[in-house]
């Protein structure tokens, strides 16, 4: 295969800023029964993240620029570091707030069932810190799409693809109908295997097709998303009626959704000149990797020492999230743009780099 000329999308930095507010409604909720639905149709923003990191993974091949190799190493260091903070400060949590014995803790989080769940169906073992099973899945997906480069099976990726949407089907949004269970389990969560591997396969496939998907007209992908908001909410809704309801993380409205807003971000060039393309991509990360640390501190903080607040944030925590990390973010911006103005050592520019 032949290198090919680097084409920047724009659409996609700007899409990866504007999906940070579902990311945090997901994550921490809104108020009433409108907020409810709200928050659980957010869901629809991890599978469009992974197709966006299957189709850049596809382009860095194609372009032949050893760069994937580069994003695994920095995905695999933004994990351990995100970890590492959420282990701790829930340690803290549970030990100091709760009183917890650590020992307890310890042996509690040691079991095999714990390790099986954490390692393998990337699984939080705490209640705070649970989207970090997207940066967890993402690596995994992406160091196995790099060992298939490396030993030449990128022909299996379609295949790939079905067996991944069949496992999401299955295990997650089907299982209370076909009766699923496996080692007592009767559902998977989102996982890198009913989550991240099927939608990042089917974003390589959008990067082979991206010609055709630019040709299609706009209001094809605005009606398809709202059609997948609505299809997904109808399928949570039946299913919860007739007791099938399992798991909502996965649903194929959130598919349809996931994929049209991404080929509607696709098509928009007109992006190109705007702060969301520029620095999307960097404040996407951003806020996604304070978000957990800064909830969890809000929680702490709130649940010390004010009784009022702790009550708005269990209402309004996606957006009190959102806002804060938001702001938290363009302070970190203006830290580093003053630091690499005026300190441009090597180690500067290494730190500069991961932080974007």
């Amino acid at each position: 295969m032949e290198p090919v000329k680097r084409t920047h999308y724009h659409g996609m930095n700007a899409l990866k800023f504007l999906l940070m507010p579902f990311v945090c409604f997901a994550g921490f909720g809104l108020p009433g029964q409108v907020g409810s639905y709200i928050s659980k149709l957010s869901m629809f923003a991890a599978p469009t993240f992974f197709i966006i990191c299957g189709f850049f993974h596809a382009r860095n091949e194609r372009i032949g620029s050893g760069k994937n190799d580069k994003v695994v190493l920095r995905t695999a260091l933004r994990f351990l570091a995100l970890f590492a903070v959420l282990f701790a400060a829930n340690l803290m949590r549970y030990t100091l707030q709760m009183g917890i014995p650590l020992k307890i803790l310890l042996s509690e989080l040691l079991r095999k069932r714990r390790l099986f769940e954490f390692f393998v169906l990337c699984s939080w073992p705490f209640d705070m810190g649970r989207p970090i099973w997207f940066i967890q899945s993402l690596l995994y997906v992406r160091f196995g799409l790099w060992l298939m480069g490396k030993w030449k099976l990128m022909r299996l990726d379609k295949p790939l693809m079905a067996l991944g949407f069949l496992a999401m089907l299955l295990t997650s949004e089907f299982a209370g109908l076909v009766h699923f269970e496996f080692l007592g389990y009767h559902y998977f969560p989102a996982n890198w295997l009913t989550c991240a591997l099927p939608y990042m396969m089917l974003g390589r496939v959008a990067y082979e097709k991206r010609e055709k998907l630019r040709a299609l007209p706009t209001a094809v992908y605005a009606i398809g998303f709202v059609l997948g908001i609505a299809m997904a909410f109808f399928e949570f809704t039946l299913l919860s009626k007739y007791g099938y309801l399992v798991y909502i993380g996965n649903a194929v409205g959130f598919g349809v959704a996931a994929l049209s807003v991404f080929c509607l971000f696709l098509k928009t060039d007109a992006l190109k000149r705007t702060f969301f393309a520029a620095h999307g991509k960097t404040y996407s990360w951003r806020i996604y990797a304070l978000s957990q640390p800064v909830g969890l501190i809000l929680l702490l903080v709130a649940g010390q020492y004010s009784r009022e607040f702790l009550s708005a944030l269990r209402d309004w925590g996606g957006i009190i999230v959102y806002v804060v990390c938001l702001a938290l973010s363009f302070v970190l911006g203006y830290i580093m743009f003053f630091t690499r103005k005026n300190n441009n050592s090597a180690f500067m520019r290494k730190w500069n780099r991961w932080l974007h």
